[in-house]
């Protein structure tokens, strides 16, 4: 039966809106045989996903510039503590990345991250790429499109990047997919949060695209083996592809990635205007948490005076300036790690670990603001002091 005569039918008979829209998302359940798919290490306790905006969030995944971490990266490869590259094949590179990686990140300051969405791909998981790694998640959300799309936080729609304004509440038929090794070392507690969900929770052993892929054919979707092509259509059938675009122009949602939600470069611009913001927030929080290191790092440096390339002197207040307002500029954060050169690797790498801990510590204890917290403090003009907070904290032993 078609919606609108059903809604007719409903009105005729004086049935609550609540009992429509729930016979509407039955029918559409059965018109679109649609799911969202989420892979992530994050195993829910409760019905509510929520986007990293909404959580205090903390990572040491460097999106973009930030010239300090390249300052450092240089200082620990000419100190010895990143190890030269000696085995130049496919294999030698891959694990020189992988030690360069672990070993930058030892040295490095936390930062943070802004995403108000969630996103999702549909009727399959995406393929691993250089960015990021899918296939060895040991969780997966798998939630019928239509019980989200009619509550309008759809922001896009695209088969790998499907975007929704989050929080989200999960349906009574969202399922649960947790890796059985992982779900055996949860805590009791955890297990019975999950055991007191009102939606299903599974827990499979193997590739957790194969688990996925399962569980879809047993729901009556269409699998599909994603691609991150969009000249060749992400891999979809015809039969997905022509639901996504009946969808998309019925409910009026956009079609773009979630790269061009960011940079608006899309014709359907006008069609984001939940997340018209996404972008500024994203570089004011990278910038925030640069401000925060450097405002610690400062405070805690037994320098007085570095010196530059060129021999050009400056006090440890007049490079604490420089850093801090031209951030672009690589010759100011060398001269920092030159200056840290000079005190030694080990002096620094105790002040990061103090700074890391005490972070994790507000974390650890809800008082670690989240990234939209941070972000309507800077819109009020009244920015979080968060080094005060790390101030507050008792010293935590290395």
């Amino acid at each position: 039966m078609d919606p609108e005569k059903l809604k007719d039918i409903y009105e005729e008979e004086g049935i609550t809106n609540s009992d429509l829209q729930e016979s509407i998302t039955q029918l559409e359940n059965t018109k679109y045989k649609l799911a969202l798919v989420r892979v992530s290490n994050v195993i829910p306790t409760n019905e509510t996903i929520l986007p990293i905006s909404e959580v205090p969030y903390l990572t040491k995944s460097y999106s973009g510039a930030n010239m300090f971490i390249n300052s450092l990266e240089s200082l620990l490869s000419e100190s010895g503590v990143i190890p030269p590259l000696l085995d130049f094949s496919e294999e030698g590179f891959e694990k020189h990345a992988k030690e360069q990686e672990r070993m930058l990140a030892e040295y490095s300051p936390y930062t943070s991250d802004y995403n108000s969405t969630l996103l999702f791909s549909i009727n399959g998981i995406v393929p691993d790429d250089m960015n990021n790694t899918f296939s060895d998640k040991t969780c997966a959300i798998i939630e019928p499109l239509m019980s989200q799309i009619n509550k309008g936080n759809c922001v896009s729609i695209v088969p790998t990047d499907t975007a929704f304004k989050g929080p989200m509440q999960l349906s009574s038929d969202a399922v649960i997919l947790i890796e059985e090794n992982r779900y055996e070392n949860l805590s009791e507690e955890d297990k019975m949060k999950l055991k007191n969900l009102n939606l299903t929770v599974e827990t499979f052993k193997g590739k957790i695209k194969e688990a996925i892929k399962s569980k879809l054919e047993e729901r009556g979707y269409v699998a599909e083996d994603l691609s991150l092509s969009a000249e060749h259509d992400y891999n979809i059938s015809k039969e997905t592809r022509e639901a996504i675009d009946d969808i998309a122009e019925k409910k009026n949602i956009g079609k773009v990635l979630y790269f061009n939600v960011l940079d608006r470069r899309t014709s359907e611009v006008d069609k984001l205007d939940k997340v018209k913001d996404e972008a500024d927030n994203l570089f004011n929080i990278k910038e925030y948490y640069q401000d925060v290191f450097y405002k610690y790092l400062f405070s805690k440096l037994p320098i007085k005076e570095f010196e530059g390339e060129s021999g050009e002197i400056f006090t440890k207040e007049e490079l604490e300036y420089e850093v801090m307002h031209y951030k672009t500029a690589k010759s100011y954060t060398d001269m920092l790690c030159s200056g840290i050169k000079k005190m030694g690797l080990d002096k620094y790498k105790d002040i990061v670990t103090t700074y890391n801990k005490k972070l994790e510590a507000l974390r650890d204890s809800g008082k670690l603001p989240t990234p939209q917290q941070i972000i309507d403090s800077i819109n009020q003009k009244k920015p979080i002091d968060l080094v005060e907070m790390l101030e507050k904290e008792t010293e935590i032993s290395k």
